[in-house]
This record gives C-alpha cells, sequence and structure tokens, in this order.
C-alpha cells in the first residue's frame, strides 16, 4: 500500500529544510485543488490542513496559502478544459493570494508563467512560454510540447478579492500524458520530489510578486516577451477564420497581432483560445 501523500510531503519538506512562508494544506484526492483553495477562504475544509514542517505559520486570515493534491479527478484548465491529474505524476497545486491593489492583477497568468519557467530552469529545463497561460518546450522541428499550465480564477469575498493561482507541472510521464502532445520534468531529463518542486515555485512566484508590487511590471512581461515561442507564429481565433501574425504583447499583456491576408489589419487578443496555426515561412 503507498505511503500517505500528506506524510510523504511532509517529510520532503522537512528534509528539503526551507521556510515556505505560506500555509499548506494537503490531500490525496481532490476534484480540484482551486475548489479547495475556494472552501479554504469560506471557511470550510481545515480539517484537512497539514502540519508539513514546524516552519509553516499556521493558516489564518489574508495569509497566503498553497493547496497541493496527489491526484485530482477533475483539474480545470483554461476555457472549461481538464488537466490531466494521475496520481504521483504531477505538481497539482492552487496558490492563493490576498492583493491589495487590483491594478497588480492584469496580465498575472503570464508573470506567474515567468515563475514557473524560473523555476523549471533551475532544474536544468530548456522551455519556453505560450500566451497566455502554458509552459511549453520546443522540439527540434518546431513543434511543442505542454510542461506545465497556470490558471488564474479571482474572487472577491468581505475582506477584498482573493487570487487563486492554479499552477500544473508534470513531473513523470505516462500513456494519457503521451496521447495529449504533453511532456514532464521526467522526459526533459530532470529529477524532482513533489515538495521540491513546491519549494521552487513558491520561492519564484513570491519573487515575482515582490517584483509586481515594486513596480517592475514592463521588466517582468519583457521577460515573458523573451520567452515566448509566439513570435512569428501565425494563429486564429477559434471563433475566427482569419489568421494572424504574432508580434509581441502589450503593456497589459494582450498578444498583439497583425492580419497574415495582406489587409494590414492590427489587433489586441486580451482573452480566449488561441490556436497556432502554422509558423511564418
Amino acid at each position: 500500500m503507498a505511503e500517505d501523500f500528506t506524510a510523504v510531503v511532509g517529510r520532503e519538506l522537512d528534509r528539503v529544510g526551507q521556510d515556505l512562508g505560506w500555509s499548506v494544506f494537503a490531500r490525496n484526492t481532490s476534484n480540484s485543488t482551486m475548489e479547495d483553495a475556494r472552501k479554504i477562504v469560506d471557511g470550510e475544509g481545515v480539517e484537512w490542513q497539514v502540519a508539513l514542517s514546524d516552519s509553516l505559520p499556521s493558516f489564518s486570515a489574508n495569509t497566503p496559502f498553497a493547496v497541493l493534491a496527489r491526484e485530482q479527478s477533475a483539474g480545470r484548465g483554461r476555457t472549461g478544459r481538464t488537466w490531466s491529474s494521475a496520481a504521483d505524476t504531477g505538481l497539482y497545486a492552487t496558490f492563493v493570494i490576498f492583493p491589495h491593489d487590483q491594478s497588480l492583477l492584469e496580465g498575472l497568468s503570464l508573470i506567474v508563467g515567468v515563475a514557473i519557467r524560473r523555476a523549471l530552469q533551475e532544474l536544468g529545463i530548456g522551455c519556453g512560454l505560450k500566451w497566455p497561460n502554458d509552459v511549453v518546450v520546443v522540439e527540434e522541428h518546431g513543434a511543442f510540447k505542454k510542461l506545465a499550465g497556470v490558471l488564474i480564477e479571482r474572487f472577491e469575498r468581505s475582506g477584498g478579492p482573493v487570487v487563486s493561482i492554479g499552477v500544473g507541472i508534470n513531473t513523470k510521464q505516462y500513456a494519457a500524458l503521451e496521447e495529449v502532445g504533453g511532456t514532464s520534468i521526467e522526459q526533459q531529463g530532470g529529477e524532482v520530489s513533489v515538495a521540491g518542486l513546491l519549494c521552487l515555485v513558491v520561492r519564484h512566484l513570491g519573487e515575482v510578486l515582490a517584483e509586481l508590487a515594486a513596480g517592475k511590471r514592463a521588466e517582468l512581461l519583457e521577460q515573458w516577451q523573451s520567452s515566448s515561442i509566439m513570435n512569428g507564429l501565425i494563429v486564429q481565433r477559434e471563433s475566427d477564420e482569419r489568421k494572424w501574425f504574432v508580434r509581441g504583447i502589450d503593456d497589459r499583456g494582450g498578444l498583439l497581432v497583425y492580419s497574415a491576408d495582406g489587409e494590414n489589419l492590427k489587433d489586441t487578443i486580451y482573452s480566449g483560445e488561441v490556436l497556432v496555426y502554422a509558423a511564418r515561412s
């Protein structure tokens, strides 16, 4: 019988010996860590809080916290998609913050992507960023495989806005992941425990949030731009047959595009799904 996930993570966090500065909740099985996070904010579900390490602060109002699970039965991605969340094959986590300045939330999925990429780089993994919320590995022939994804949800409570940052990172390769064209830390030659990866993500997430609060949004978006795989690609919206060349992002994180049909049209895409049609010839 497999050892309890929460016990394993607790022991690994003690071994890592790093003060996360966040409260941590852990479960063996979850429908969705995003749903769990909302329940915790609403005062439900705190019975499964896990004191994973003596260095972790106890949960209190407006304390940033993380929720992680060994597996999810209904992990969520953008536009209602599901995120494959088989047991022991990934980091499935939601990080909750209580921002005082709502203007900091614009383009947050891109900025979190910068943090995830930094964490993966520490493991020796070369990866790029795909608008608006994916971390991918580009193969020699130009195709790319998804390694990680980000989902941002915002909701209001009496104390102010709450932001849930859902993060899924594939750590192990398995059949279902292969079928959808995904890759993993394992496949890319990296090795890390769930606790070690959690520590990396929390540290880099904390760093980019501090940079954002210090007025360095432009620098963070420049980092996203320099790591983007989108430049020069031809894309289209799911709801529009028109093809667009990607030319970068604006200061709000919107995707800057211009028409690929010679009509000299320009546009900025802030939401919705963007399909990669082809590389620019």
